[in-house]
This record gives C-alpha cells, sequence and structure tokens, in this order.
C-alpha cells in the first residue's frame, strides 16, 4: 500500500471490505465524535497523479474511493463505488456505477466524472506507482480534457469501459487505489487540469483546511460509513513536526499518531499512558542511488553485511532482499551479496529527510558501523520538498552520492515498491514490471520479480539495509480496530471508542 514514504506510510491504501470487525451491541456506545490525528502534513490536498509520498496515498484514500476495492482477506476483488463489471473476450472491462453512488453531497456520480479522473492521470503522464496509459488503448498521445481515445468511452450516464492493449489481471488492482480515485468532472480544471474538489468520493471530506489542520468529516454516502457506524464523525489531520505531535500525544492533546518506527528514537510510551502497536514488517530503510551516470554500486557486500549486524540489537530487521515480505517472492540474502562488489568506497554523502525523521542515535550508529569497514557516511538534512525530488528523478551534478529512504509497501502491490524505488532512470529493465502488477503470484510473476531486484541491486541503483514496522501509537480511550497489519494499512475509519470492545 503505501510510494516512498515519510511518516509511516500505510502503504499503499486500498480499501479492504473485508477487513469489517464486530461492533459490540451496547447502544449506549456513541461514535467517535472528533478524532485528531497527525497522519499528514503537507501544505495542500495530494494530486493523486504525482503521490510522492505514501501519506498523501494515505490522505487520498480517506477522500477518495474508486469503482472496486481490494479484500485482503478474500484475495479478490469486489465492487465499491461501482454496481459491477463486465470482463470481455479481449481483456476490456465494462463498469456501471451503482445506483446509490453519490459524492458527499448527494449528487450523484457519474461515468462522465470517472472518465475525467482517468483522463487526467493518461495527460499528466506523472503517476508513480502504476502507468495506467501504458495500459489503455489508443490513450498514450492525449493532451487535454477534450481529446478522446479509443481506450476510454462512455457508454451511458452510468456505464464507462475500458479498452485494454493487452489482457492484464492487474487493471482491477489499479482501480482500487487512490490513483484512480473519482472526482467531479467539474472540479478539474480543463486547462491547467488542477482539482479544485467541491466533491469528494472517499469515507471522509474536506470541510476545511486551515494552519493547524486538515478537517474531515464523514462522508453519509460512501459504503464504509455504513459498515463502521462507531466510526469518528470527523477527523482533525493535525500539521504538526513529529516531535511536536510527539510532545501533544503525550500531554494527551491530539488522539494519535501514525508513521514509521524510529530505532533508537522511540519514547517511553508506556510511561505516558498511552498504547504504541507495530505493524508486521512493511518498510525498507535503504540507500538510493543519485548517480545519474548510472555508473554502478559504490557501496559493497562488507558495508551491507556491517549493516545488517545492526538488526541484532532487535531496533531493525536486516533488509535481506528489496521486498518486506515473507514471500517466494523476495531474493535470497545470498543474492544479494552475490550483486554487490566485495568492498565498498572510503566516502559517500548521504541526503537525511528534515524534521528528524531518523533519531540521531540511529544515524551515529549507522556512521560507526560504517566505519568498522572502512567507510566513511557524511549525513545532511534537506528540506522536504527537495527530498522527496531526489526519489523522482536523480539530480544531475549533485552533491550527494544516495538518500537514505523510508519506504512503506503493501504486500499485494511488490510490483509496485520496486517501480517507485526505480523511479525515472535512463536505463531499459530486463524485464517488464506490469506483467507481474497482479494480486495473486504466479511462477511468471515471481520470477519477474526477483530477476527486477536483482538487477536493481546489480546497478547500483539500491543498497537494501533494514526492514521497518510502521508504528500506531494512541490514548487508551479509543481502540483502532481491526486493521491489516500485513502490509502497514492504516484505516481511520477503523477506530472507535475503546468502550465499544468487550
Amino acid at each position: 500500500m503505501k510510494k516512498f514514504t515519510l511518516g509511516f506510510i500505510i502503504l499503499f491504501g486500498a480499501i479492504a471490505l473485508a477487513d469489517y470487525f464486530f461492533m459490540g451491541k451496547d447502544a449506549s456506545v456513541k461514535p467517535i465524535e472528533n478524532l485528531k490525528v497527525r497522519f499528514y502534513m503537507g501544505d495542500t490536498l495530494p494530486d493523486p497523479a504525482d503521490i510522492k509520498a505514501t501519506v498523501s496515498w494515505y490522505m487520498l484514500t480517506h477522500i477518495s474511493s474508486g469503482l472496486v476495492a481490494y479484500d485482503s482477506n478474500q484475495g479478490r476483488f469486489s465492487n465499491f463505488l461501482g454496481k459491477g463489471w463486465k470482463i470481455e473476450d479481449n481483456g476490456n472491462y465494462t463498469f456501471e456505477i451503482a445506483d446509490d453512488a453519490k459524492f458527499h453531497d448527494g449528487t450523484p456520480i457519474l461515468a462522465t466524472d470517472v472518465e475525467a479522473s482517468v483522463k487526467r492521470i493518461l495527460i499528466k503522464k506523472s503517476s508513480t506507482h502504476f502507468h495506467l496509459w501504458e495500459y489503455l488503448e489508443g490513450c498514450d498521445q492525449l493532451k487535454t480534457m477534450a481529446d478522446t481515445c479509443s481506450g476510454l468511452k462512455v457508454l451511458s450516464d452510468r456505464v464507462i469501459r475500458f479498452q485494454l492493449k493487452f489482457r492484464v489481471t492487474s487493471f482491477l488492482l489499479q482501480l482500487a487505489t487512490p490513483e484512480t480515485g473519482i472526482w467531479s468532472k467539474n472540479d478539474i480544471d480543463p486547462k491547467t487540469l488542477e482539482i479544485k474538489p467541491t466533491k469528494f468520493s472517499g469515507p471522509y471530506y474536506v470541510s476545511g483546511i486551515d494552519e493547524g489542520a486538515f478537517h474531515l468529516k464523514i462522508n453519509p454516502y460512501n459504503p464504509i460509513y455504513k459498515k463502521f457506524p462507531l466510526a469518528a464523525r470527523s477527523i482533525d489531520a493535525v500539521r504538526l513536526s513529529y516531535k511536536d505531535a510527539e510532545e501533544k500525544l503525550m500531554n494527551h492533546e491530539i488522539d494519535a499518531l501514525v508513521r514509521g518506527q524510529k530505532p533508537l528514537g522511540e519514547k517511553p510510551w508506556a510511561e505516558a499512558d498511552v498504547k504504541m502497536i507495530k505493524s508486521a514488517p512493511s518498510a525498507i530503510i535503504y540507500l538510493n542511488s543519485l548517480d545519474s551516470k548510472n555508473s554502478g554500486p559504490k557501496m559493497g557486500r562488507d558495508f551491507v553485511q556491517a549493516m545488517w549486524k545492526i538488526a541484532e540489537k532487535g531496533e531493525v530487521l536486516p533488509a535481506l532482499s528489496i521486498l518486506p515480505f515473507k514471500e517466494n517472492y523476495t531474493i535470497s540474502s545470498d543474492t544479494v551479496l552475490a550483486n554487490l562488489p566485495a568492498k565498498s568506497v572510503s566516502k559517500i554523502r548521504v541526503a537525511t529527510p528534515g524534521s528528524g525523521f531518523f533519531s540521531d542515535s540511529f544515524l551515529n550508529l549507522l556512521k560507526s558501523t560504517a566505519l568498522t569497514v572502512g567507510v566513511e557516511m557524511e549525513f545532511e538534512s534537506v528540506p522536504m520538498e527537495q527530498y522527496f525530488e531526489f526519489f523522482k528523478e536523480a539530480p544531475k551534478n549533485s552533491k550527494f552520492d544516495y538518500v537514505l529512504g523510508l519506504y512503506d509497501a503493501s504486500e499485494r502491490f511488490p510490483a509496485v515498491q520496486l517501480r517507485f524505488i526505480t523511479g525515472v532512470r535512463n536505463v531499459t529493465p530486463p524485464v517488464d514490471l506490469k506483467l507481474a502488477d497482479v494480486p495473486d503470484m504466479g511462477e511468471k510473476e515471481t520470477a519477474i520479480l526477483k530477476t527486477y531486484q536483482e538487477w536493481l541491486i546489480h546497478q547500483g541503483f539500491v543498497v537494501p539495509m533494514f526492514f521497518n514496522r510502521t508504528v500506531i501509537i494512541h490514548k487508551n480511550n479509543i481502540t483502532m480496530g481491526a486493521q491489516t497489519f500485513s502490509d502497514g494499512e492504516i484505516e481511520l475509519w477503523k477506530f472507535q471508542p475503546a468502550a465499544a470492545v468487550k
């Protein structure tokens, strides 16, 4: 789920309808009226066609929904705002929009809204996770919202057809992500393509934005509302640095904080009378190369093995592959090491995110450990805007060799993680990741993922170091419900009063 992530991410945020949980029958238990959570730090709403961080993906999951959802428990797709779909022999998909599908203000969601939301993605070609324009027939050259293409056809007010270049099961997966969330056609500027939302299709809508928070209110027309009657009626996505958010949480001024675990940097939360819950390993801490010349790996087996030994302290896990999942599509640690030179260069310069995301203790531990194998690591904090740009395209003549990244992923989107980590590089991969964009991995798909991971390491693009977890720190008077921790997903509509749990 989950996107580069700062904060936790989630990952990647497709809505899983099968995670409904028993709410209890005590009618005296009232829904959470207002939930104050630190989970997004942007100045504006994120752009679904340019999701730089998983926190942005996460915000979009809460305010936009799509035609389908992925059921992570059942391992299948289900209708969401769509009423149903038909798959033709050639792989084309025809969707009928649900009769009761509405934006938060009660306006019906029409096929033209779906068309405009998708067309915007096809024109911008800036999506960081799924390249939809590579899938739809005849849509590669769209320039304006007035243009048409054979791959995208509105058949009626409630019916839309997608004509694919080739039959691929990952198309439903793309429609279950916030990149293809539905926006009102009238809210998309036809010239600038900017979304100025007045209508929201997600579980929540934005009721206001100020210097302190994004204010969300529950959307009574969204299917989530019916399934989670105790969901928070409103959410204040407070805009605080991690340091300030931690202090306010310890003082019980906010309800929850969602982010990546901070190795050697966590506070004594139990003493503050709050709870910290960890997800399964769902993130990777790694070095992302900023070598625009693609001149090969600078770091060798000596450095990686030294880093892995840090995991013995229990704060992190060794990244023995690139994908942080216990599945047969991960490569072995021997394969990782075999694709690296024996020795590392003597000095590397590393950009790190601002706001103290990685603790000083952790960075000092990396420095001292690297010195044991003769590597001098020089860290420098950079502004967040510049930091995120590093993951879109390696800058020319950068003074840095690497950027220290944390990426939270979803186990059902392994190819997405590899695509994002690759970024925009002037190279041709040995395999096509589109063929592995499926929720169920067969032998062909797992071979593609393994080949691609080995190539990333062999080229020196990625130096895997540690696997990490998402943490949710919250007050004792609420509970998080049945979150899907296998891939770091956090869905705020599942939070409920602690009194609801018997």
